[in-house]
């Protein structure tokens, strides 16, 4: 790629996700947003659905996405090992507080599925689709992590690979 394009979408685009971390408990999150707004570069916020006053007070970015990574309390609390133990009622929070953004900016659902975690049965689907009636985002992105069964020897925990491929065939059966 040239530099000098890689530069200029990277001056205009800016993407606030952690691999590790939640970018809205940036104390000055509202702040970066506000000078980023004013020189008018495109924000993307990515938060993982456990912190509804905060999304609550988030001021606008260009493109809020909310991590769905599972339909159910059991699903949930499997995919994503949370640290709240009223995780689930954080999570329903917090797409609430998501259909209240919706008034005044872009929203987005980012429904990670993983093959044997969260994406096996056709219940699913409706599960899926009363969450996303509930939170009424602007968009949904389907991401698909496909699990490798390799453990990570520093996490202990299998690691994956995303896929759009995979994704496609199991969707395939709820056109």
């Amino acid at each position: 790629m040239n530099s000098n394009v890689f530069c200029l979408f990277f001056y205009f685009c800016l993407t606030l996700s952690l691999a590790v971390g939640e970018p809205i408990m940036y104390p000055e999150i509202n702040q970066l947003l506000g000078l980023l707004d004013a020189q008018g570069i495109s924000t993307f916020v990515v938060t993982n659905a456990q912190f509804p006053n905060m999304i609550r007070d988030l001021n606008p970015c260009t493109q809020l996405y909310v991590s769905i990574d599972a339909a159910t309390r059991d699903a949930l609390k499997a995919v994503d090992r949370p640290l709240f133990p009223d995780f689930w009622e954080r999570f329903l929070a917090s797409i609430d507080s998501l259909r209240q953004k919706d008034l005044y900016q872009r929203t987005v659902f980012r429904m990670t599925l993983v093959k044997q975690w969260n994406m096996d049965m056709e219940a699913e689907c409706e599960r899926y689709a009363n969450l996303i009636q509930r939170g009424q985002p602007g968009k949904t992105l389907v991401v698909d992590c496909v699990d490798r069964g390799k453990k990570n020897k520093h996490t202990n925990t299998n690691s994956c690979f995303f896929s759009s491929s995979s994704f496609y065939s199991w969707g395939c059966r709820f056109h």
